[in-house]
């Protein structure tokens, strides 16, 4: 059977509420990383903010070989399960430009931090 997903495990980040990104991590060689073609921002409820609740939340799925949204995405751990719905809303609904080995697209676990901060 041939394998489809890289085997690393790549990782992306995004900040809610302040500027910034975390960097990239280095990939396997021959590897490209997906790339968000589209980003939608996770909604901060007013009330989170008014009660200073930040924090990050993990969410992993597969980024498919043709692109689009993630595949079976879920929350792997957060700081404050408050957050989990509106970081899954949001990166639920993002557009990716699929991973490729060796120039080939190929489909890609993959891990995204959504981070709410409060500045």
């Amino acid at each position: 059977m041939r394998r489809t997903l890289i085997d690393a495990l790549l990782v992306t980040g995004l900040t809610v509420g302040c500027a910034g990104t975390a960097p990239a991590p280095a990939t396997p060689s021959g590897y490209e990383v997906p790339k968000v073609v589209q980003r939608i921002q996770p909604e901060y409820p007013a009330n989170l903010r008014q009660q200073r609740v930040t924090g990050s939340v993990v969410i992993e799925g597969t980024v498919p070989k043709e692109g689009g949204t993630l595949r079976d995405p879920h929350v792997v751990r957060s700081d404050d399960p408050r957050l989990e719905p509106y970081a899954l809303a949001a990166v639920s609904h993002w557009v990716w430009a699929p991973g490729k080995k060796d120039g080939q697209p190929v489909d890609v676990k993959f891990q995204t931090t959504v981070r709410f901060s409060i500045p």
